[in-house]
């Protein structure tokens, strides 16, 4: 299991302290690569949900590689040329603060702010912050979070533009967001992957509510989608948990049964009736709250009123018991969303080009 270096600034409650290393296995990086920023419903086109994620795992596998204990370039990452490698460090960048997020703020959905704006009729071009996070506590689409990713170091400037784009939309429904947040993945000078995350000053922008229930089903719609596309594996279907085998990737998918039942007459893509979506969504809020609940139980999800603590005044390891599920059982990540993926012994052979 590899580390994620990281610093958080401006936070006034982390899930943790305010630098230090976050434990991401691999089966977790493919599971945020897979899960982040998915697109609700209603917005055109011709999606190909299990093809999609498909390549979303299989490019964090050709991209990262672990040594030593860290996430560093793979060859075949080194080997893009700049215009490839711009779009590849903007996915890593997704996929990083979809990390980041859930383990230090608690806020494992996060979803396109775009795919928000067509939802509710208002396009637009100006800048804009790119995902929009269902905060646990609050149960609302409330946190903003620009995430910019770099296939080298960083600079002010970059981290700069994060900030002025995450405090653009403060909140997309109910109370205005006590957080923004701007992500930075990038390489240190030690060519490790590591984050920068800080949470900037709020404008007084705002935009018309949506309902939690909506983006609920749009981020998890993908999901299930691309799950009956490839199969459900009657074999490990259970009554608490729905499993697929992912064709070609050496990997299965899991998600708790309520949450794909409640799914399981929804069209696969394209429009969805309002009807529908009110109750599936109904269905799903419920389902999230208990999720929530069960991991705030078992003290993987703390409410956020204590204050940041330095990792100098930090003896204690916040991560350890994910870093001891994750050393029991390095194939497999579960999230606070539910989401479940399982690699296989492919993925842990020795990569050569």
């Amino acid at each position: 299991m590899a580390d994620l270096p990281y610093e958080a600034n401006k936070f006034t409650s982390l899930n943790g302290p305010a630098s230090g290393t976050l434990p991401v296995s691999m089966s977790r990086l493919v599971r945020a690569a897979m899960s982040v920023g998915a697109t609700p419903i209603a917005m055109g086109g011709h999606p190909r949900p299990l093809i999609e994620l498909l390549w979303r795992g299989a490019m964090v596998q050709a991209s990262l590689q672990e040594t030593s204990g860290h996430w560093y370039k793979a060859p075949a990452y080194k080997f893009l040329d700049p215009s490839e490698k711009t779009a590849v460090s903007y996915f890593l960048g997704m996929t990083q603060a979809k990390i980041s997020c859930e383990l230090l703020l608690g806020v494992p959905h996060l979803i396109h702010l775009d795919s928000v704006l067509q939802l509710l009729g208002a396009p637009t071009r100006t800048s804009r912050p790119d995902l929009v996070g269902y905060d646990a506590f609050s149960r609302q689409f409330s946190i903003s979070v620009e995430a910019k990713g770099r296939s080298g170091g960083w600079f002010d400037n970059i981290i700069d533009k994060a900030k002025d784009q995450a405090r653009l939309m403060p909140a997309v429904v109910g109370p205005k967001s006590n957080v923004c947040v701007a992500s930075l993945a990038y390489f240190g000078s030690r060519g490790r992957w590591e984050a920068y995350l800080e949470d900037p000053p709020k404008s007084n922008s705002q935009i018309d509510d949506i309902q939690p229930s909506t983006l609920l089903v749009g981020y998890y719609r993908p999901l299930v989608a691309a799950m009956f596309e490839a199969g459900i594996s009657e074999s490990e279907r259970s009554d608490a948990e729905v499993v697929t085998n992912l064709p070609g990737l050496d990997a299965k998918l899991g998600l708790p049964e309520p949450i794909v039942r409640a799914l399981a007459d929804i069209p696969r893509t394209g429009f969805v009736a309002p009807a529908q979506v009110e109750v599936a969504g109904s269905q799903l809020i419920e389902e999230v709250g208990e999720l929530f609940g069960r991991a705030e139980m078992a003290n993987e999800l703390h409410h956020p009123d204590a204050e940041v603590s330095e990792v100098s005044d930090e003896p204690r390891d916040p991560w350890e018991p994910v870093r001891q599920i994750d050393a029991e059982d390095p194939t497999t990540s579960v999230g606070l969303d539910g989401v479940r993926v399982t690699l296989g012994p492919s993925w842990f052979r020795d990569r050569q080009l």
